[in-house]
């Protein structure tokens, strides 16, 4: 970057030089392509500061620029000075491996295996049948008692006679 050029057109000049359009970046880090045009053109007051070093790194990474740089230009730019910031060492508990091989993991388990998607239709294919079967014994039970009437046998009158006394 030469001291004519402002780092934000230096990034600009570095993503059309790898031939990286703005949607593929927006695509990769879910930033809107509003923001990514207001990083390039310098125009650092359409987000909070906060967000708009974030969406830098993700940026500055995504394009294949030290983001640790960009982001001391950035205050630089916008603050005229680089506050001086405490570097923390990060070290990992165990192998992460590869980021590829850990997105890969993510995404195969995720996914519902077809046995599972077997079992689950058969427990749905199952409740239908029972409830089904569940009707049809109800209705012929309904139908049996509809149809059955009931005798009815004609009755006589009957006298009722007073006591004598006797």
């Amino acid at each position: 970057m030469t001291n004519e050029e402002l780092f934000f057109d230096a990034l600009k000049s570095h993503r059309e030089s790898k031939d990286i359009e703005i949607s593929e970046i927006c695509e990769f880090t879910k930033i809107h392509p509003r923001y990514i045009e207001a990083i390039e053109s310098g125009d650092f007051n359409v987000l909070p500061t906060v967000y708009m070093r974030l969406f830098l790194r993700a940026y500055t990474d995504f394009i294949g620029v030290d983001s640790a740089k960009a982001l001391e230009d950035f205050e630089l730019h916008t603050t005229g000075k680089v506050q001086k910031r405490a570097d923390f060492e990060i070290k990992p508990t165990e192998d992460t491996g590869n980021l590829g091989e850990m997105k890969e993991k993510m995404e195969s388990t995720s996914q519902v295996s077809p046995k599972q998607i077997a079992t689950g239709a058969a427990v749905i294919i199952g409740l239908f049948l029972v409830l089904y079967w569940a009707g049809q014994i109800t209705s012929q039970q309904k139908n049996m008692v509809e149809k059955k009437p009931v005798p009815v046998e004609p009755t006589e009158p009957i006298e009722i006679t007073e006591p004598t006394e006797t």
